[in-house]
Parts: structure tokens; sequence; C-alpha cells
């Protein structure tokens, strides 16, 4: 970067203000931006070059009503200068509702979140206690005005009557287009020159009222979201490194924590949002559940659908009874417990009936006492019992009882 000092030198009696041409010859080339810095004084202006590219401040509008999609602005790392991008797909914002929407948060949660897994697949004996603590899972589930300058050489001599502006050791001649100078000594601000001996006057270090926006969402990598301190007015960008990051590629906001309502489901939560009521106790997550289980919702019977694969879920009870008329085959009993007794009732219906048992993987398993099942006769039912062993996964057959 060349370095240039400007000196005004003038001679004999004092002329009124004037201006000069600054041609492409006589200043040394350059492809950067010559800035002139004005203080208003009258004092001759220093020229250096600047880069304009970079914002240090933007104007912000505050915006609360908006009922429209918006995209977040994030930065690549927590400092310099940086290209600001959005994930159109995976962060977004609706000033209106006021709803940040992203394809997970990750952090604790302060505020109620809309939904939560249901507590599934509980088997309790009767007499047990169940305890569940809290948090437990239940289910299956550069520009310095102050610098200096030095002269590109020695300065080429002047007399008097080659009045002009002297830089390094070319000598700008006299022009009536000093003016363009003279008229801006009196106030504050910067004259920029484009490289090309183009110059333009203009407050110095004014906001940008809007940057441009990249749509990134593949990279894999930490960015910072980018915050200011009002809602108002020209303010310097921040970043929290710390406490506030966001992924691209996963869409993943982290942060210490998050306040307000959440829609979608939360990965943990303290409480449920509405209470589930286990065997006639409510549970909502905040305490152990440690009244005794009724045995009254032990020894309900659990009426299977009727089908082709009548569904069993060894959760719900101990006594499972299936009318049918057709010839169904029980499908394989789901969330079952070491040692767990099961009876099924099946009643025919209409007609004869035949029942079968999947004896796949976890299925049904008969021995050499009781090798299969045979017809029911129309309008009786037979009885079956099973034992779950959990060392072979396989519900045993242990007991067959017919023509009730």
């Amino acid at each position: 970067m060349k370095r240039l000092l400007l000196i005004l030198l003038l001679y004999a009696t004092p002329v009124a203000a004037q201006s000069f041409t600054v041609t492409a010859a006589p200043i040394p080339a350059t492809t950067a931006s010559c800035v002139f810095q004005m203080n208003g004084d009258n004092t001759l202006p220093v020229c250096t070059t600047v880069t304009a590219s970079t914002a240090t401040t933007i104007a912000i509008t505050n915006d609360a009503t908006t009922n429209a999609t918006m995209y977040p602005v994030w930065v690549t790392t927590a400092s310099g200068s940086q290209a600001a991008k959005v994930t159109s797909t995976k962060l977004s914002f609706n000033p209106s509702t006021g709803m940040l929407t992203a394809t997970g948060f990750t952090g604790p949660l302060t505020g109620t979140a809309s939904m939560a897994a249901d507590v599934t697949g509980l088997d309790v004996t009767a007499g047990q206690t169940l305890v569940v603590t809290t948090g437990g899972t239940l289910g299956s589930a550069a520009y310095t005005a102050s610098s200096a300058y030095d002269v590109a050489g020695a300065a080429a001599a002047v007399t008097p009557t080659s009045l002009g502006l002297v830089i390094g050791t070319h000598v700008q001649a006299y022009s009536a287009r000093t003016t363009a100078i003279a008229a801006v000594a009196d106030s504050a601000g910067c004259l920029s020159n484009n490289g090309s001996g183009t110059f333009s006057y203009a407050s110095c270090g004014s906001a940008a009222t809007e940057t441009a926006i990249t749509n990134d969402t593949t990279t894999n990598a930490t960015m910072y979201p980018v915050w200011v301190t009002a809602n108002t007015g020209s303010l310097p960008l921040k970043v929290t490194s710390t406490k506030l990051s966001y992924n691209p590629s996963t869409g993943m906001l982290s942060s210490t924590g998050f306040t307000g309502a959440l829609t979608g489901n939360a990965t943990t939560a303290t409480t449920l949002a509405t209470a589930r009521a286990i065997y006639g106790n409510n549970f909502d997550g905040s305490a152990a559940v440690t009244a005794v289980i009724l045995p009254a919702y032990l020894n309900a019977t659990v009426a299977l659908t009727d089908g082709s694969t009548p569904a069993l879920d060894a959760s719900l009870g101990h006594t499972f009874r299936l009318s049918t008329t057709t010839t169904p085959t029980i499908a394989v009993p789901t969330n079952p417990t070491s040692g767990q007794k099961i009876i099924i009732q099946f009643y025919a219906s209409g007609a004869a009936r035949t029942l079968a048992l999947n004896t796949g993987t976890n299925g049904f398993r008969f021995g050499s006492d009781i090798t299969g099942l045979t017809e029911t006769a129309s309008g009786k039912t037979d009885y079956i019992g099973a034992i779950w062993n959990a060392t072979d996964s396989k519900w045993d057959v242990v007991a067959y009882a017919k023509g009730y």
C-alpha cells in the first residue's frame, strides 16, 4: 500500500478557495480506495486507504408484527469479519407469533413442553409398589484518523508560480477544481477515491441497513447466531460463543437454556403436560408413584380385537379374552416381563373355530405334553395358559383346558 503525504503550498497574497483536478497520470496508480478524512477546521486532509466492504454496525428495525417466515442470521466464528448466513430449511422465525423453529434444541428447557412421550409398557404384580424417580424412564418407548503516513520519496522543487499539490515526487498543477476539497474542508466526513480518479464525499462509518444473506444447510460445524443490544439504532453485531451456537447441517440450536413454550417433542421433561393414570394413580413425573396397585386392575380381563392376527400387549394385564368369528392366529405378545403368566380365553362364536398361536421369534412354544391346539366347539370357551421364559425368550404353553 502506498502511503501519501499531501502538502498544499500557497504563495503571495491569499486567494479565494479554488478547486483542482486530481488526474490519474501524476498520481501513482492504485486500485485501493483513497479516503480524505475531513475534520471541519480548514486543515489539510490526510489520504489513506480503507476497506469499505465490512460494516461494524447495521441499522436495526424492531418488527413484532410481520406474520411471515424469517431467518435468523448466524456467522462461522466468534470474532472477526464474517459472512452473514441463514439456514432456510432448518432455522426460521415468525415476528408476529414469536415462534423460533429449528430441527431441534439442545439444552434444558424453561417453560412447558406441549408434548412428551406417554408412559406405556408397565407391568406390576398384585401387592407391589411402583416407584418411578423424577427424570427416570417409564414405558417402552480500518480506518484510523490518527495514523501517520510517510512521503513516498523526496518532494519535487516547487516555485511560487507553480502553485499546486505535492504528492511524493509528483506535482499536481494548479486547477480551479481545488474547490472540490475546499467545499468540504469545513465539515466532518470522508472524501473517497475509487482508485480511478473519481472522488465522492459522505459521512464516515455510516451503518448498513441490509446485509447479503447466504443460505447454508450443509456445513457441519459450530456456528454462532448474531445478536444486538437494542431493538433499534446502529449497533455492533455480537455473538456468545460459549452459550449460544448452531449447526447448519443438523439444524440443532444449542443454548444454556430455553424460555417459552415448546412445540414438538422434548427428549426429556421434568413433568408431563397432562398427568397419566397408572392403574388408578395419576403420574406426571414430578414425584414417584408410591400407591399400591389395586388388585382390580391386575385381575381385569383385557378384550382382544377380533381379526386374522389379534395383537396382545402383555403389559395391560394377565387375562385376555378373544371372541372370534374367524380362524385367527394370535400375534407374538409384546412387553413381557420375566416370569409373567397369562391366560387366553378363546370363544368360538357362530361355529366351531380353531385358534393358532404365533411360534416365531419371542412367540409361543409347545412342549411334549401340550403339542398344539385343537378346534373349539361352537359356543364354547377354551383356556390356554402360558409363562414368559426370559432365558429362552419364549411364551411356554403350560396349560390347556377345553369346552367351557
